[in-house]
């Protein structure tokens, strides 16, 4: 049993950081080590990313990422983004719980298809989903399912999202979870949105560009979400590959307002590509981009998604160790554009469940 003692940095405790006189983790098969942190460096037991989309069988290889890629960059535990319906989800849950380096909940996608199909010619109507076969598939998942997701944007028209959207809030009342709503390419109004949200649904991609945006002619932030946000809606960021637009997200912030959770959306083809690449890129990105205070931030991946995943981060097993890497830093967006910060936040070293990743 190895003794790993760490000295300096910060730690995340009690829902702020503090310093680091020592702290001490116990790793079976590893030699005693000690290991100094300079005083920006942050002590976290795990980061938890609320919206991505990890694989499994059934699913597109190109569009879901493998658990042990999230794993390997602090993330100690997530949620599904609706990779699956009811059609796939059972299977695909039973994979993660088997082969997961990280703890797993799920959204249910409200077509029973989910994302396994991309793109989607002939996606599912709501006339031809089950409601049935909805609410006994959470209901057999033992609270694995948070609650339905639905996609906005990917119908054939306004009057096809509404009678998903209709779908979605009967199936979430029914089984007692939550509706997260992706809102990007959507052909409703904010307000139309907000008329079917409840307190705790979650609204995602609040930063978005394209047709939906919360970003209005005369460049100001939609008073909607502000709204929807007072009324208890969790505005999550999943930034994913399409989905973060710096103009809106500037935009939103000079008007005070701020995210919830800030998440992936993390597929494949994001996996450390141009923008952004992974959690601890998207969330130095807040931090030193757009200067939103630190413990702001790890509380938008840390306290905020454990209240809805329902688990504990402990350092009994688990640990990350982000370092504070200075230096001109480019975050850029969906669109191209960039934004600098003076530093980054890299995971040098991950513990998980008592065995090192990282290091």
């Amino acid at each position: 049993m190895g003794k790993w003692e760490f000295t300096g940095g910060q730690k995340w405790e009690d829902d702020r950081f503090v310093p680091v006189s020592h702290h001490q983790i116990d790793i079976p098969g590893e030699e005693d080590k000690v290991i100094e942190l300079s005083q920006d460096d942050l002590l976290v037991p795990g980061l938890i990313d609320f919206h991505c989309h990890p694989w499994a069988p059934g699913a597109l290889a190109d569009f879901s990422i493998a658990d042990q890629f999230l794993a390997s960059v602090g993330t100690a535990a997530y949620i599904d983004g609706g990779s699956f319906g009811y059609n796939g989800w059972e299977a695909g849950d039973r994979f993660w719980r088997a082969t997961s380096v990280a703890g797993v909940r799920s959204l249910l996608n409200v077509r029973p298809e989910g994302f396994t199909v991309i793109p989607n010619p002939n996606p599912s109507r709501a006339e031809d989903i089950s409601l049935d076969r909805i609410v006994e598939t959470v209901k057999r998942s033992g609270g694995r399912i948070l609650g339905i997701k639905l996609a906005l944007g990917s119908a054939l028209s306004k009057d096809d999202d509404e009678k998903l959207l209709e779908l979605g809030r009967n199936a979430a009342d029914k089984t007692g979870g939550i509706l997260a709503v992706h809102i990007t390419k959507t052909y409703h109004s904010l307000e139309e949105i907000a008329s079917y949200l409840k307190p705790k649904d979650v609204l995602i991609h609040p930063f978005h560009g394209e047709r939906g945006s919360a970003l209005r002619e005369d460049g100001t932030y939609s008073n909607a979400m502000f709204t929807m946000k007072d009324a208890g809606i969790t505005m999550d960021v999943s930034a994913g590959k399409s989905h973060f637009s710096w103009r809106v997200a500037k935009a939103a912030f000079s008007q005070g307002f701020r995210p919830d959770t800030i998440s992936t959306d993390q597929i494949r083809l994001s996996w450390h590509g141009q923008s952004f690449r992974d959690l601890p890129h998207i969330l130095s990105a807040f931090a030193a981009g757009l200067g939103m205070p630190l413990e702001d931030v790890f509380r938008a991946v840390i306290t905020k998604p454990r209240q809805y995943l329902k688990i504990d981060l402990d350092y009994a097993e688990n640990l990350v160790v982000l370092k504070k890497k200075e230096g001109k830093t480019e975050f850029l967006d969906s669109y191209g554009e960039a934004v600098a910060g003076d530093y980054e936040y890299l995971p040098v070293i991950v513990i998980r469940n008592g065995k090192v990743l990282v290091c």
